[in-house]
């Protein structure tokens, strides 16, 4: 799609404009799978500018439009989204029954990596919520199916994590090592994203825990 180069510039409403577009010409076509991504994209667009209810309309006919195909995949990456949007508006149950089906698909397609994907968005759940010790668990088998598939950006972002929920969780001496491992893993891939500046502010953090200002102030 012209839409996602719109959508990585940024330009959300070019990108709409560009998935309505081909929404319709794959309804033309009959193309049943078309539609459903169509209708997919454009429920990203809504969940960007925090218009909720119609992103999880527009993923429910995209969902019913896999369905009808018996496309597996799709309908688990579909229930993955309508999860994250149900997150965001705090509903966490409908969320966690969302992502558990759709871990139930991956895990039937021997899908590691939509596994992962599954699996840490339950950890963020769960670190949400407080709940450290459920977080810690899952964002563990995240890195571990990263590290199965070799998945650098997916490990990356579980070694950030899992060394941020383990501060969370008073294990800093623990987390240390997993936040330095991240920095490393970043800078090789020469990414030094969102994940990367969680690392380094959670290292500042533990340093300021222990009044080590000048440490805490290099990061």
């Amino acid at each position: 799609y012209l839409g996602k180069a719109y959508w990585e510039l940024g330009q959300l409403q070019k990108a709409l404009n560009s998935y309505q577009t081909a929404l319709q010409s794959y309804k033309q076509l009959d193309h049943v799978e078309g539609q459903a991504n169509a209708l997919s994209a454009m429920a990203n667009v809504y969940w960007s500018w925090g218009q909720y209810h119609n992103s999880l309309q527009l993923n429910q006919d995209a969902l019913e439009l896999q369905k009808s195909l018996e496309n597996q995949r799709g309908i688990g990456i579909i229930l993955n989204n309508m999860a994250n949007v149900y997150r965001h508006m705090g509903d966490f149950e409908k969320a966690l029954a969302c992502y558990n089906e759709g871990l139930t698909i991956f895990s039937t397609l021997n899908d590691p990596l939509g596994k992962a994907a599954v699996l840490g968005n339950i950890a963020n759940i769960h670190r949400e919520r407080g709940a450290y010790l459920e977080a810690i668990s899952f964002l563990k088998k995240v890195l571990e199916l990263s590290r199965l598939i070799q998945h650098p950006s997916f490990e990356g972002a579980a070694l950030s994590l899992l060394g941020e929920v383990l501060w969370l969780h008073g294990s800093p001496s623990h987390a240390k090592p997993l936040l330095h491992d991240a920095i490393a893993l970043w800078d090789n891939l020469k990414a030094r994203g969102e994940y990367y500046v969680r690392a380094l502010l959670t290292l500042a953090a533990i340093a300021l825990g222990k009044n080590q200002l000048e440490l805490a102030n290099q990061y």
